[in-house]
């Protein structure tokens, strides 16, 4: 773990403050997952059986609408935790919620893993096995991944075949994010709870660099099909929440045409397309 300079401005964090004292159990478990579900139709059982068969479905911890996502049920075997926001855009709130989680799980964890419905925090496949044996070999307080965005290439690449691993289906992926932080390089793994972050996520203290052999895996762009219609089902298209929301198909092309200008595209590298971890 290597500490760096913060790479914002201390007034966007945001801090919990405990209502409760921290109170240690004697006999904590290894790690818990926490994960934020909104209309998650696509992205439910693959993230359950991703961090399930990993950690233990009853050591996943979901934030959600409780009484109006029917998604939810996708999820059974997790703990369920009222989200409380009236709209799964609010992020300022959301990290409020997720701060008080962590701090909850840390008093009955040694380690608290956050990753969103569509995040997949996989390890170097040549040097670790998976996800859990590299949180045993590695004792770091804190650790940020290094985000990576896989991509459809729509031109030359088909649907996604459901019946396959999504891991070997995409070839290409782009870098998100610096070294200390900013889109998908984000601090997700923690074992103390003296944390802060901003909304999103992307931003934390302690500020921590990226560790080189922890990739995580975001697929929010990785179908162009799948996630136009994620996009029109999750959000009340009323809101001002995202700029492909007013019309998802025609803003998600265009947004998919923009990322090729401006983004560095690189191959995805054969260890992972071998290791079909997903």
């Amino acid at each position: 773990m290597q500490y760096c300079e913060l790479g914002c401005p201390k007034d966007w964090l945001d801090t919990y403050t405990p209502k409760i004292p921290f109170a240690e159990s004697k006999n904590k478990k290894p790690f818990a997952v926490i994960g934020i579900f909104g209309r998650e139709k696509f992205f439910s059982p693959i993230w359950k059986k991703y961090y399930g068969e990993l950690f233990g479905l009853e050591n996943l911890h979901i934030l959600g609408s409780l009484s109006t996502d029917e998604y939810l049920n996708m999820l059974n075997g997790a703990n369920f935790y009222e989200l409380g926001s009236p709209t799964h855009g609010d992020n300022a709130f959301i990290i409020k919620r997720v701060m008080q989680l962590q701090y909850e799980l840390l008093q009955q964890y040694e380690t608290v893993i956050f990753a969103d419905s569509d995040e997949f925090i996989v390890p170097d496949p040549e040097k670790y096995l998976n996800l859990k044996e590299f949180l045993e070999k590695n004792s770091d307080t804190y650790f940020r991944v290094q985000g990576w965005n896989m991509i459809n290439m729509i031109d030359n690449e088909p649907e996604i075949d459901l019946s396959l691993p999504i891991m070997g289906q995409r070839k290409y992926w782009y870098k998100h994010g610096s070294s200390i932080g900013g889109g998908e390089s984000k601090m997700l793994i923690i074992r103390k709870a003296n944390v802060s972050y901003n909304a999103g996520m992307h931003w934390s203290y302690p500020a921590i660099t990226e560790h080189p052999d922890l990739y995580n895996i975001h697929l929010r762009e990785f179908d162009y099909k799948i996630t136009a219609e994620r996009l029109e089902d999750r959000y009340d298209t009323s809101l001002p929440l995202h700029h492909t929301l007013n019309d998802g198909r025609i803003g998600w092309k265009e947004h998919i045409s923009s990322t090729f200008k401006n983004s560095n595209i690189e191959l995805i590298p054969e260890k992972f397309l071998k290791c079909k971890a997903f």
